[in-house]
């Protein structure tokens, strides 16, 4: 099958995605840290769980939620043809996912420079969309309608 390398590097994949993140949250670093806490509980759970650091019962109750959640991510990995192997990372997955959100929200509250695409620009998140809910989003068939 065909390979696809949109990365050199860990460093680039990290600022890469962290700036995905930045522009899908609308630069609002409030709601990036919201969205972390679910991915860093989850993936803390697991590693918790792992290595026993509970009481037995909560250990086995842990154990049961992570492999319901597990059944669900292997499912999800056969659906789009993934290995199955692949989907007991997961919790690894929410923990890094959980720290990009982190990051990408640090980096607005520090107006951080971005290099990409041959361009540099400073992030700072929107003071007036803060806390706001983000726009509604339109579909494509839509938005070119409009461009018309």
């Amino acid at each position: 099958g065909a390979q696809v390398e949109m990365y050199s590097d860990w460093s680039s994949f990290h600022r890469g995605w962290r700036r995905i993140l930045v522009e899908m949250y609308h630069r609002r670093p409030a709601w990036m840290v919201l969205a972390a806490i679910p991915y860093l509980l989850l993936g803390s759970l697991a590693v918790v769980t792992f290595f026993g650091l509970f009481s037995e019962s909560l250990v086995l109750w842990s154990a049961l939620a992570l492999l319901g959640s597990g059944l669900g991510m292997a499912a999800l990995w056969r659906a789009v043809g993934l290995p199955l192997r692949a989907s007991l990372l997961w919790p690894l997955s929410a923990l890094g996912t959980g720290g990009l959100l982190l990051c990408g929200a640090i980096d607005l509250l520090t107006h951080a420079t971005v290099r990409w695409g041959g361009r540099s620009y400073t992030l700072r998140p929107d003071p007036y969309l803060l806390w706001t809910p983000a726009p509604p989003q339109t579909s494509p068939a839509k938005r070119h309608a409009e461009m018309r």
